[in-house]
C-alpha cells in the first residue's frame, strides 16, 4: 500500500526516513497510525487483519525504530 505523506519539516523526514526502512508491515501500520493518525480498529479494517495484529506490528515497528535512533527503553 502507497501513502502519500506532507512533510513539514527535515526533522520530520529524518524520522520517515528511519520508518521507511522498517519491515513492510510494521511500516505500514506505524506510518496509518502515527503519521496519519488512524485509530487502531480503522487500520484493522484497512488492512482486513486483527486489531491485535496491528497493535504487536505498531510494537514491533517502534521497538526496531527505537534500535535504529539508538533509543534506550
Amino acid at each position: 500500500m502507497e501513502i502519500p505523506i506532507k512533510i513539514d519539516s527535515f526533522k520530520e523526514w529524518e524520522l520517515l526516513h528511519e520508518i521507511s526502512r522498517l519491515r513492510d508491515k510494521s511500516k505500514e501500520a506505524l506510518i496509518l497510525s502515527a503519521v496519519e493518525g488512524y485509530y487502531i480498529k480503522e487500520i484493522s479494517a484497512m488492512l482486513k487483519i486483527s486489531e491485535s495484529a496491528i497493535k504487536k506490528r505498531l510494537q514491533r515497528g517502534r521497538e526496531e525504530l527505537s534500535r535504529q535512533l539508538g533509543v534506550r527503553q
